[in-house]
């Protein structure tokens, strides 16, 4: 696996200078999980590389392959429809408002005790990024609060 040189910092000491690491082949292995295993988060992976050709991170190499990582473009881009943040997050949302984003805050668009499933239906409709620091309610988790989150979203906009 090569890596570009912008994220050779997270790779492990012994193989930043070649900007390279060199792994034996795992058939279970998949290119994101190669990736994540070598030091670099999919966060900080940009495009995704095997033998030249660009994958999805759920690629599996076959043995011997070549896997490329390019860095993810900077700065991301915002949003269409912004961000709202949850009751908790006021000073992040008007720190966000000073650097010039689009960052709605709950309590401003909606009553105090609405629910999780009205603040997810709000994002969607606006088409916002919801930020919370929510860790209660029936997910266990933070993966799982997630995937929670997106099932509401799915259950209200009737999407797959």
């Amino acid at each position: 696996m090569t890596v570009d040189d912008v994220l050779r910092p997270l790779l492990p000491a012994r193989d930043r200078a070649a900007g390279r690491r060199v792994r034996t082949a795992d058939p279970d292995a998949t290119v994101g999980h190669l990736v994540q295993a070598a030091g670099v988060p999919l966060t900080e992976a940009g495009t995704l590389l095997v033998d030249g050709v660009p994958v999805p991170p759920d690629a599996r190499p076959l043995p011997g392959a070549t896997i490329a990582v390019r860095p993810a473009p900077r700065p991301l881009p915002v949003p269409p429809g912004g961000f709202l943040l949850d009751v908790g997050l006021g000073a992040l949302a008007r720190r966000m408002r000073l650097l010039g984003l689009d960052a709605a805050w709950s309590p401003e668009d909606r009553a105090p005790e609405a629910d999780d499933a009205e603040l997810v239906a709000a994002a969607v409709a606006g088409q916002r990024v919801l930020l919370s620091e929510d860790r209660g309610g029936p997910a266990a988790g933070p993966r799982r609060e997630i995937d929670a989150l997106v099932e509401r979203a799915r259950r209200i906009t009737g999407s797959q």
